[in-house]
């Protein structure tokens, strides 16, 4: 934290620090599941095509098969896989992306929740629904 007293510092100390932190991230706890997110076959690599697609294109609909596909899985296997890695089905991990978006837009550049929700008419029915908005 001191280092956030001294931005003239940051250039000569990042990369150090950094590198400390990946020491201590993988040698830890979770080391072991942060490893297999980098091998290219592993099951989370897999997902991660599939959820960089939703991330790009959340304002669309994306048919399940196309997402089974970029992760190479069948539809059955993806969508069992894809929970049991977020705790959400493909369709919820899209609508809370967009509820993101939609909480973004209000706070960032002062929409109203109504005009947000001329974006995000869907944010806009989950948002009423857990009583996001006030």
């Amino acid at each position: 934290m001191r280092l956030l007293d001294r931005p003239e510092a940051v250039p000569l100390l990042h990369e150090g620090i950094m590198r400390e932190l990946h020491y201590w991230l993988i040698t830890g706890p979770h080391g072991p599941a942060l490893r297999a997110l980098s091998e290219p076959a592993s099951l989370a690599r897999r997902l991660g095509q599939a959820i960089t697609l939703l991330r790009q294109n959340y304002r669309e609909r994306i048919p399940l098969e196309r997402l089974a596909a970029a992760a190479g899985m069948s539809l059955t296997a993806f969508h069992r896989h894809f929970k049991q890695l977020t705790s959400l089905t493909p369709g919820q991990y899209q609508k809370r992306l967009r509820l993101v978006e939609a909480r973004r837009l209000m706070l960032e550049t002062g929409y109203t929740a109504t005009r947000a929700a001329l974006e995000w008419t869907e944010a806009l029915t989950h948002l009423a629904q857990t009583g996001s908005i006030r």
